[in-house]
């Protein structure tokens, strides 16, 4: 799975003890939560777990994986039965690795919990087309405690462009490659150079992004991945990016009877590379 949905499905639900279903309430103890993105060329991978109540309490809670579960995977006519992995609880994947993602391809997830039939739903968008980028190359002075004004970069804006005549939701991700961190301004100590180094955009319907070249702290070279996302996967990022208990919504779900998200997404990758002048 690339690396930009490796995000942990905010499990604190602001739910008062039950859930309805149809055919009247869950428990918060019977509800499941899916976490599975769907990748063409993939196989799919299936984490349950168990919901966590959101409280004031400020005491830190881990989910508990759900384990022993039946669970497929359908496209068309095709059913394809995953199992649980051995080295990781919850995890369900599909053993014989005949099941590969496909663009345009619409796959149902299934499982009973609790006597309840628990189901997900996704079609795996298209490709990004026509993914440009401007430039891919930028240079710039290392600055140092010896720089001095002139030291300090001009500022230079890299543009990146994709079609988009349906105003579809796209995510841009930026990934530092190197295994060591090179320092651009050395003058600021950078306490998390991960966070740092890696940086992306809020879910976009529009064709074109902007980055300049005071986003990239480091020397080296930056994988730039553009991902056409579906609308249940961009409502679910901008709720898990609130930042205030006030107004606290419950994370987008797409899954009946359970909470979480069974999703889709497809990827195409650019390069850039940051050199020192």
């Amino acid at each position: 799975m690339n690396k930009i949905f490796r995000l942990v499905v905010l499990l604190a639900f602001p739910m008062t003890g039950c859930q309805e279903n149809g055919e009247g309430t869950l428990s918060i103890e019977q509800v499941v939560v899916v976490e599975s993105f769907l990748a063409p060329g993939q196989p799919p991978s299936i984490k349950l777990s168990s919901v966590i109540p959101f409280t004031t309490d400020t005491t830190t809670e881990i989910a508990n994986a759900i384990s022993a579960m039946e669970v497929s995977i359908s496209v068309g006519d095709l059913n394809y039965n995953l199992v649980e992995m051995t080295d990781t609880p919850g995890t369900y994947e599909e053993p014989t690795k005949r099941l590969v993602i496909e663009e345009g391809e619409t796959y149902q997830l299934q499982f009973t919990y609790f006597d309840h039939e628990v189901i997900g739903t996704t079609q795996v968008p298209s490709k990004p087309a026509n993914f440009e980028i401007s430039d891919t190359l930028i240079k710039l002075p290392r600055i140092t405690e010896d720089s001095g004004p002139g030291g300090m970069p001009s500022m230079t804006e890299i543009e990146l462009t994709w079609d988009n005549d349906e105003s579809d939701y796209y995510l841009l991700t930026i990934h530092y490659m190197e295994e060591e961190y090179d320092t651009i301004n050395t003058v600021f100590e950078i306490e998390d150079a991960a966070a740092a180094a890696n940086f992306s955009s809020q879910p976009l319907q529009v064709n074109f992004y902007s980055i300049r070249s005071m986003q990239f702290s480091f020397f080296g070279r930056y994988q730039i991945v553009l991902s056409h996302i579906n609308p249940e996967y961009a409502r679910l990022f901008e709720t898990l990016s609130q930042s205030s208990l006030e107004g606290l919504t419950e994370p987008e779900s797409n899954v009946i009877n359970g909470k979480g998200i069974f999703t889709s997404y497809n990827s195409d990758t650019l390069w850039i590379d940051v050199l020192e002048e």
